[in-house]
């Protein structure tokens, strides 16, 4: 946990790593132990619950409790299985989980108080993380669901009129790299700055994937960062392709459940003779974690581990086939992502370098699997002309608050929406891939001019049938668009595209064309010429940092450009708002609508009461 805060005189935020603890701790530290553990029928939080055998990760229960309940996504959570089975046998309810939660987030207020009274500040508002995989399942829902229920609880404990921001863990840990801040406990960051990571300084931006590994997920963000003279980060932005928010189940934590299934049936007999003493298992597994950071399980020579409690007869060995397969079936799905990122960053043809963060990599085996695939991506690079660097961020002081302070730091100098939205063009980006096969997708070059400022450009295309196979819609946003030039007679003009740039940068450093976070499928839409056209107008109060709405309606035209008025023809509202973590406008809420009445074919508006008492009326004898 975190806290940024800017005196009225300065620029640059200051950043302090919240000290957290029981309340009633004498020694606060910088990580708090987010698990809980049964006992006497209620579940414990805090220290003590590492040592007891059923403790689980508080984020497994938050997303068992937001209705996350796939036994196929718990189960591969730090603790998914024992809590399924303790779910199964009736031990564990969800009044219990809630509690839980509650007193966790009540020990993060006190500690986050204490810290703003010595500061002399008061909180403004509070940025949540989450895992970036939650929102790589977008069809799913588990992205809502898991920030529904968790606002829902930390917000009475942290206080209603507070402004309540999001964040992914891989956007958060890129912004503790990629962002100015003064540290108050001085910790540098001055090693992130050298030629092994960005390689030669270039004004114009050098593209960087972080990958987060931590104790069961790895997330992974790809931004380009833009230097000073002095060759310092000095701002980044994200250059995913349409904003996509990659990452994997898997972590460190991941592979001591594993071996907790290794001990269980090691002890079989002594659990069934009831002979197995409370905290034998956790004490186990307290051994494995402070000697896996020592285990090399890509060694071919790897020996042997025993495992040790206060019973010396309670001893598990845990063979090299044991160890390999914990470690290899852990990190298998993050190792997938980071080649695929690897092969789409080659692809781009621009010189690029990765910067491993994470407890995991205190691992020897994963950092010497990782060391092996970064070796293969820069021989392929140097084939390529491209040049590929890579960095680890391996020293505890630096990982393990990352995203902490990255999310602290995001609410910094975070421009209005209505002065972003007056400075910037907005677009439809088509979409393409073979009709057959299973290609990936790609886009055009370019994308179709809709709306700046007060001017609106309808935009006809095409639909055939059957193109929901093989087209779809980006809406676009072009944030450092230049307002529109006017011509000899005074009549101001719109560029009709907006150039996408396919690696992401641009020749000055500034922020590129990307995508909202609306996509619109032709399934959605009536077939023939449909015509894009967005509200012209929308009135930008620049000031003003509350979210802005826009109308996008579709609907099909004849040749002569008159309205068919077809059943499928659609309204979308769109809620706008800057997004902290990249400064950006950014899609929040999107309401789909029919765009005209089924009886009298007049346009529906949100206003337009009698004609909505038309379409849902029953008709008149």
């Amino acid at each position: 946990m975190a806290l940024a805060y800017m005196k009225n005189s300065e620029s640059t935020p200051r950043v302090i790593r919240i000290p957290v603890g029981d309340v009633m701790s004498t020694t606060p530290k910088l990580e708090l132990v987010a698990a809980a553990a049964l006992e006497n029928d209620k579940l414990i939080v805090g220290d003590r619950a590492l040592t007891m055998d059923t403790n689980i990760p508080l984020k497994t229960l938050l997303m068992f409790y937001a209705g996350i309940t796939s036994e196929k996504i718990i189960n591969r959570l730090p603790g998914g299985r024992t809590l399924m089975r303790a779910v199964r046998g009736m031990a564990i309810d969800s009044v219990m989980i809630a509690d839980a939660l509650c007193q966790h987030f009540k020990v993060l207020r006190h500690c986050a108080s204490e810290q703003m009274q010595s500061c002399g500040v008061q909180a403004r508002v509070v940025v949540l993380t989450y895992p970036n995989f939650l929102f790589s399942r977008e069809k799913s829902r588990d992205f809502e669901k898991y920030m529904d229920q968790y606002l829902a609880l930390i917000r009475p404990i942290f206080g209603l009129d507070l402004q309540y921001e999001t964040a992914s863990e891989g956007q958060a840990a890129a912004l503790y790299f990629c962002e100015p801040f003064d540290d108050v406990a001085g910790y540098s960051r001055v090693k992130l700055r050298t030629r092994e990571l960005f390689g030669d300084v270039r004004s114009v931006g050098r593209s960087i994937t972080i990958v987060d590994v931590g104790s069961s997920t790895l997330n992974l963000q790809s931004v380009t960062a833009y230097f000073n003279a002095d060759g310092e980060v000095t701002e980044s932005q994200s250059s995913v392709p349409h904003g996509a928010i990659t990452g994997a189940r898997g972590g460190s934590h991941v592979s001591n459940d594993i071996i907790r299934n290794r001990i269980e049936r090691s002890l079989q007999r002594t659990i069934k003779s009831g002979s197995l003493a409370q905290g034998d298992i956790a004490a186990l597994l307290l051994d494995f974690e402070q000697k896996k950071r020592g285990i090399d399980y890509s060694a071919k020579d790897l020996r042997m581990v025993y495992l040790q409690c206060s019973d010396p007869h309670k001893s598990v060995p845990l063979r090299a086939e044991d160890i390999q397969n914990a470690f290899e079936t852990a990190f298998k799905d993050g190792l997938a992502l980071l080649r695929t990122e690897l092969s789409r960053m080659l692809g781009l043809r621009e010189d690029f370098g990765v910067l491993f963060c994470g407890g995991s990599f205190c691992n020897p085996g994963l950092h010497n699997v990782v060391k092996t695939i970064m070796a293969e991506a820069k021989a392929k690079g140097k084939k390529m002309g491209i040049s590929v660097t890579h960095s680890f961020l391996r020293q505890e002081l630096y990982w393990s608050s990352a995203v902490a302070v990255g999310a602290a730091v995001s609410m910094m100098r975070v421009p209005t929406t209505g002065s972003l939205l007056a400075s910037s063009r907005i677009g439809i980006h088509k979409i393409t891939r073979p009709q057959r096969g299973k290609a990936l997708w790609e886009g055009l070059e370019y994308a179709d001019t809709l709306w700046c400022e007060d001017i609106s450009r309808p935009i006809d295309i095409e639909i055939p049938p059957g193109a929901s196979r093989w087209l779809k819609f980006f809406l676009v946003c072009d944030p450092d668009y230049v307002v529109h030039s006017v011509n000899a007679d005074g009549d101001r003009s719109l560029p009709s595209r907006i150039r996408i740039e396919p690696n992401g940068e641009s020749i000055d450093g500034g922020a590129v064309p990307y995508d909202l976070g609306l996509t619109i499928r032709p399934w959605d839409l009536p077939e023939g010429t449909v015509r894009f056209l967005i509200k012209d107008n929308l009135i930008c109060h620049q000031g003003s940092n509350a979210p802005v709405q826009l109308q996008l309606k579709c609907f099909r035209v004849t040749p002569t450009g008159a309205a068919t008025k077809e059943l499928k023809d659609k309204r979308y509202s769109i809620l706008l708002k800057t997004d902290p973590v990249s400064k950006l406008l950014k899609v929040i809420e999107v309401k789909e609508q029919p765009l005209w009445c089924s009886r009298c074919k007049a346009e529906l508006l949100e206003i337009d009461i009698d004609c909505l008492i038309c379409e849902y009326s029953p008709r008149p004898k």
